[in-house]
């Protein structure tokens, strides 16, 4: 924890107040950036009047959209990181993973616009979204397999997993396959389980926790698969997606191109309300794994590594119960002392 924490927290807040309203900022600009192209599809169904020219219209505007967010992603992504020092990488790196980044975006919105538009040349509701989610999931399962991540090697990285892989294993009595990934952070710490067992740990972790630390929060991980709370949310983003695809594809249309960007912009719509209704669950499966790392160890030293988590990170310490109900899945910090006691 650094020395004076005054500072830190004013950071942190300072640090979450700016990157919540950009967010917010830049969601409220692609809903009204794809209602716009939504309502005035009648108009261009009469500029791009055959299947061809539709599909070439739908493909523009896809990578026109993913242009479009190239301010706000530089505003949140690199401005603000670079202005709190977050990040160690340079404009040209970012800019490198950004056109990687939203390539693939560009690609996921065309086969979504293309999704609805075919659906609505050939009236396959409810049996499209099935198979769509299906090849989604699919997809992401195999981008989540770590195999191109930072291979472990003989420096810091290789000694501390072998520690942190002897203390995993005394907490847990298992041991995960270890893969590092480096994002260019200065500090901040990430690590997640991957479907597969595979443990994905940023280099960050390693320079800025102990073994010790690093394993009780890998040991934290393992409850959210080990109590299902981990299938439940994937079940609740299987159903929600499907919910908003099935409301998509029944949208009323009189062209192709009516259908593909009215159904996108329910879609848009229907995941952001998903921001106001789930991350309440998840704060309360936050608070058990919480409560789940007292029977590993003693409060105090949860309690240290909870507040050195937040100064590395810069999360929230403090929140009005208004503020933590909306877009905050994770509590405050103080919230999460107090679900301790």
């Amino acid at each position: 924890m650094p020395s004076d924490a005054a500072p830190n927290l004013q950071e942190s807040s300072a640090y979450q107040r700016v990157r919540l309203w950009s967010g917010i900022t830049s969601i409220g600009f692609n809903i009204c950036l794809i209602a716009f192209f939504a309502i005035t599809s009648v108009w261009w169904a009469y500029l791009v009047s055959s299947p061809a020219s539709e599909l070439i219209f739908i493909g523009v505007l896809a990578i026109g959209i993913s242009m479009a967010n190239l301010p706000f992603d530089l505003l949140s992504g690199f401005a603000i990181e670079s202005s709190f020092s977050n990040t160690e990488q340079s404009l040209s790196e970012w800019l490198r993973d950004w056109v990687i980044g939203r390539g693939l975006a560009s690609l996921g919105l065309f086969f979504s616009f293309s999704l609805f538009w075919w659906n609505h040349a050939t009236a396959g509701a409810f049996v499209v979204p099935i198979l769509v989610l299906a090849s989604v999931f699919l997809i992401a399962g195999i981008l989540a397999f770590p195999a191109g991540f930072k291979a472990p090697s003989q420096s810091s990285e290789s000694r501390f997993e072998i520690a942190l892989r002897e203390d995993l294993r005394s907490l847990t009595g298992q041991a995960r396959k270890i893969r590092w990934f480096d994002n260019g952070e200065a500090r901040f710490v990430n690590g997640f389980l991957t479907p597969f067992g595979f443990l994905c740990l940023s280099t960050t972790v390693a320079r800025e926790l102990t073994p010790r630390e690093a394993s009780l929060l890998a040991a934290r991980e393992e409850w959210f698969r080990k109590s299902l709370a981990s299938l439940v949310e994937g079940t609740i983003v299987v159903i929600w997606s499907l919910l908003g695809l099935s409301l998509a594809l029944l949208l009323p249309a009189s062209s192709g191109l009516q259908a593909a960007t009215g159904g996108a912009a329910i879609v848009t719509v229907w995941c952001f309300l998903a921001l106001f209704v789930w991350p309440s669950l998840n704060r309360k499966w936050m608070a058990k794994a919480d409560q789940y790392l007292l029977t590993l160890a003693p409060r105090e030293e949860v309690v240290s590594l909870l507040k050195k988590v937040q100064a590395l990170n810069k999360t929230d310490v403090s929140l009005s119960s208004a503020k933590t109900m909306v877009f905050h899945p994770i509590p405050p910090l103080e919230e999460r002392l107090r679900g301790l006691s």
